[in-house]
């Protein structure tokens, strides 16, 4: 029986289109696929490219060498009706994760503009690009659990550590452009940082 789900596994890929998927190894804190999978195996996977978003079912191949690759099997939901992505230039991050029924349905969102208590309510994957400096210390409209992603079109934002934002350390946050944060509703229904993929 396949192995579908893995903890902690994250690799980069600079693939274009809409083929198989070259990883790069695993980010830092991560396991590569082919660790946590073996090879020739299937597993749910998930790819981020900015504010654009694609999973589904892929198969692990080692061709020797530290080089593995990911096919894109099924693919089981996208931010572009459900359709592969297909990948342009620079860095994208493949992961596995539990997708939860409906996601497709649930696509992307863009954050209110100045919101400092932004709604998450009805998606997984959020733009924000505030056009001037704006403190976020809360976010509105979460079901326990919910995990969601947020793609940062500039570095107008600070993410403040406090009684309902849990970061690392403790720490504020001020993302810069093209950056992706990572939350997790917790069930003291505080949010916690679990990535900050910092590609500005």
């Amino acid at each position: 029986m396949a192995k579908f789900l893995a903890m902690l596994v994250e690799e980069t890929t600079t693939t274009t289109g809409t083929g198989e998927l070259s990883l790069l190894g695993a980010t830092t804190g991560h396991r590569a696929f082919q660790t946590a999978f073996g090879a020739s195996v299937q597993c749910l996977y998930t790819i981020l490219w900015g504010p654009y978003w694609e999973y589904g079912i892929g198969t692990i191949t080692d061709h020797g060498a530290g080089l593995d690759t990911l096919s894109r099997d099924l693919c089981l939901g996208s931010s572009i009706g459900g359709a592969k992505l297909g990948l342009g230039p620079g860095t994208k991050y493949v992961y596995c994760e539990h997708v939860p029924e409906g996601f497709n349905s649930i696509g992307c969102k863009t954050f209110v503009d100045g919101d400092a208590s932004p709604s998450i309510k009805g998606a997984n994957v959020f733009i924000c690009s505030n056009t001037g400096a704006t403190t976020i210390t809360d976010f509105d409209d979460a079901t326990e659990g919910q995990m969601f992603h947020i793609f940062f079109g500039n570095g107008n934002t600070t993410l403040q550590q406090g009684s309902r934002l849990k970061h690392p350390a403790a720490l504020d946050v001020t993302p810069n452009a093209n950056d992706i944060v990572t939350y997790i509703q917790c069930t003291n229904n505080a949010f916690q940082l679990i990535k900050h993929s910092a590609n500005g």
